[in-house]
């Protein structure tokens, strides 16, 4: 692949060319017809290596080939996990979660799979929903962004108007109910939605983060914060169209604003520091 590269060019959006830890092109979910293009099938995303020519400056960043390395092996487990269709969607953000934290201290887990597998618990996947717990953080992180977010406010302040008809727990399990009719197959449109997002955004090296932990704090809030503005939004929605289109807003945040580093800390604010809290919260 060619490595010569000039000014970067506003043509490149939706398009995030990256050029640091590997020579590699994505789309964001900012975009519909990214969305559009990913839930046309139930495949998993795959990847291809094809020649690109951008107008790009050289990379200034002095990374050194064992941290590429690492970067392109543990992406390739996470993705591993997350396309695990075996396990529920919140069961495989767990798991990777669990592997975060092995990978964090034990290199050798970079590249003996069957170890990763051996020291992450099944019984740890087992998490009961507690609706108290997570209605009110995902409440709290939507009204957050709302305040700063013009993408987000005509599709939250809808949701926001929902969940307050009636009790929030009845109106959150009615909608999710509600989505899940509508598209039997949501939980991976969601898993797509995140993978991508994931490869846009190179993690776990996210904003140039290497604490993976770290790095895995942010992607629950991610999944957080879309899943209870998507419940919400399409209550009394039925079209594919409207899906698209508030994933896509609520992409335009995330991808395109400092989003890791302030869910990283409304998180902190409400105390969540444990993959354990963690859990009941990606569990609802």
């Amino acid at each position: 692949m060619a490595k010569t590269f000039f000014l970067l060019s506003v043509a490149t959006i939706p398009r995030g060319v990256r050029i640091d830890y590997k020579l590699e092109c994505s789309c964001s979910n900012s975009c519909e017809k990214v969305l559009e293009l990913l839930f046309a099938s139930d495949d998993k995303i795959a990847f291809e290596n094809k020649q690109l020519t951008f107008n790009l400056p050289l990379s200034s960043k002095k990374i050194s080939e064992e941290l590429k390395i690492s970067y392109d092996r543990i992406r390739n487990i996470s993705f591993s996990i997350l396309q695990n269709r075996r396990l529920s969607l919140p069961e495989r953000l767990l798991f990777l979660g669990k592997a975060m934290q092995i990978l964090s201290s034990n290199n050798d887990a970079l590249t003996d799979w069957e170890f990763l597998e051996e020291n992450i618990s099944s019984d740890s996947l087992d998490v009961q929903n507690n609706f108290s717990y997570s209605l009110p953080i995902q409440e709290k992180i939507l009204l957050c962004f709302l305040k700063y977010s013009p993408s987000i406010q005509s599709y939250a302040n809808k949701a926001l108007d929902y969940f307050n008809i009636d009790d929030k727990t009845d109106q959150y399990i009615k909608a999710s109910l509600h989505l899940k009719d509508l598209f039997p197959n949501e939980e991976v449109m969601f898993e797509k939605a995140i993978i991508n997002h994931l490869f846009f955004e190179q993690f776990p090296f996210s904003k140039n983060k290497n604490n993976f932990f770290e790095s895995f704090k942010a992607l629950c809030g991610v999944y957080l914060f879309i899943r209870y503005l998507v419940v919400g939004y399409m209550a009394d929605k039925t079209s594919l169209n409207d899906l698209i289109d508030v994933m896509a807003a609520a992409f335009r945040l995330i991808d395109h604003t400092d989003f890791d580093k302030n869910i990283g800390i409304i998180l902190q604010q409400e105390g969540v520091t444990t993959i354990e809290q963690l859990a009941v919260l990606i569990k609802a």
